[in-house]
């Protein structure tokens, strides 16, 4: 009878052990289950996927840069319906006489859980992209005139914030501008003006205490090209054609100018003011030295800028090509030009559109 109390009691203690071992084992299982739930749960959408039509875009802009094709690169930026910070950015490398190796990373940089884009070659900022309201903006592009004059530059700080120097190299000051990003965009939170040579840093001008981040230092990623560069950037001006064809022969083709075909606007055009007449042939201006860039079509209307072959320089003036019909604004008041006519408008930027600035084709 001992004997068998024994055999029970030792029988009884096995299966204790057991069944604690087997709960042992589901609770770690659990607790494991949990652990991997929860790192999964850490995954944060940082909205990298917001960037994808800027990727796309300087992607088919080195794509046409890479094949030379002017035409189909002044189409991809015709897209962008006016001219832009990225569009002096593209147009300045094209008048260089090399294929930028631009690369781009992802970085949070006020650490918001919210990435910005940043475009750049080597340790130099080219642009940084910003999200607000779910959509990419541009703070601000940077370069050096592939012919001398503009000069701008970026710079990161260590506690998020980004300065932004543009200026002259005919001038020995450049203006500052110091910017914080926030969940709704970014705001500026001082402006000032540097001289080249004096006492001060631009980061003591500016009151930053922060240290300046080292962007070699991100994780950089090289655009997809496209294999087919050839073939895609032919696409393109195919269907630049197309466009033309579909538009009156007769008058003023702004699809057609917009790929570097002015044959609708050949002839010798002047304005009221009796000065600077404008004489075109199928390839553009003729015996000039001005270049004419183009931004995009937008209300019918082709925008683009005219001025010496630096983009950014102090000479530009905005350009409107106006095929009849269209006008700058429907208050006569504002544009009182003569729309049963094509016209073509050089002024700088101002609220009023005076007559004497359109140019009409006289031969």
């Amino acid at each position: 009878m001992k004997q068998y109390l024994s055999i029970l009691l030792a029988s009884l203690a096995l299966l204790s052990l057991t069944a604690c071992g087997t709960k042992q084992i589901e609770t770690q299982s659990s607790n494991s289950s949990t652990e991997v739930s929860s790192s999964k749960k850490e995954v944060k959408d940082t909205g990298q996927a917001h960037y994808q039509p800027v990727l796309d875009r300087y992607k088919n802009y080195l794509s046409a840069l890479k094949a030379k094709n002017r035409p189909a690169l002044q189409e991809e930026l015709g897209k962008l319906g006016e001219f832009t910070g990225e569009s002096e950015l593209i147009y300045n490398f094209a008048d260089s006489s090399r294929v930028p190796d631009l690369q781009y990373a992802f970085v949070d940089l006020n650490k918001d859980d919210q990435d910005e884009l940043l475009v750049g070659e080597d340790d130099y900022l080219s642009a940084i992209y910003y999200l607000k309201d779910a959509q990419p903006e541009l703070l601000h592009v940077a370069y050096v005139g592939s012919v001398g004059g503009g000069r701008s530059g970026l710079a990161i700080y260590d506690n998020g914030q980004v300065s932004y120097a543009s200026g002259q190299s005919t001038k020995p000051e450049m203006t500052l501008k110091l910017y914080t990003f926030t969940k709704e965009g970014v705001k500026q939170d001082k402006e000032a003006t540097y001289q080249i040579g004096g006492e001060e840093t631009a980061e003591q001008i500016l009151g930053i205490s922060a240290s300046q981040v080292d962007v070699a230092k991100f994780d950089w990623k090289d655009f997809e090209q496209e294999t087919q560069s050839s073939s895609s950037t032919s696409t393109a001006s195919e269907s630049s054609a197309t466009k033309a064809e579909s538009t009156n022969a007769t008058g003023m083709d702004i699809n057609a100018i917009a790929t570097g075909d002015f044959s609708s606007i050949a002839g010798t055009w002047e304005r009221g003011t009796g000065d600077y007449p404008l004489t075109f042939d199928a390839k553009g201006l003729v015996d000039s030295d001005l270049m004419i860039r183009f931004g995009g079509i937008r209300d019918g209307l082709l925008t683009a800028s005219i001025g010496t072959a630096e983009p950014n320089s102090a000479g530009t003036s905005g350009m409107f090509f106006l095929p009849a019909g269209v006008s700058l604004s429907d208050d006569p008041s504002v544009d009182s030009s003569d729309s049963s006519r094509d016209r073509i408008y050089v002024s700088p930027p101002t609220p009023v559109y005076p007559a004497e600035y359109f140019y009409y084709r006289v031969k």
